[in-house]
């Protein structure tokens, strides 16, 4: 939006200089670059952190889920079909996560 010159106050004229010293200090684009390539190396250090620990989480939680089952079935019966819905599906997003993550992508899935 032009504003003619002749409607510009005093208080313009200060916003308008100190819009264009900020411009001026603002990073180069090869620094913008560099800073957010670490910043995707921290996150990406961050979900193999997370991925870690939810994977022993995970072999926990089939182990119980294994001998409940185990249990079930001595006495002739079977898990709840969620239960084992719910296992499935955790054993894909666990799939797909490890694949990302072998592929250097963090949990927004940015490489």
């Amino acid at each position: 939006m032009r504003i003619p010159i002749l409607f510009m106050t005093p208080i313009l004229w200060i916003g308008f200089a100190a819009g264009s010293c900020l411009a001026q200090e603002r990073p180069a684009p090869a620094e913008k670059q560099e800073k957010s390539e670490q910043d995707h190396a921290r996150e990406l250090r961050a979900s193999r952190n997370r991925f870690r620990h939810l994977t022993s989480r995970a072999i926990a939680s089939k182990r119980a889920i294994g001998d409940l089952e185990e249990r079930l079935a001595r006495h002739g019966w079977a898990l709840n079909s969620d239960l084992t819905a719910a296992r499935v599906r955790m054993d894909e997003f666990m799939d797909d996560a490890e694949a990302d993550l072998k592929d250097g992508k963090d949990q927004g899935g940015k490489p």
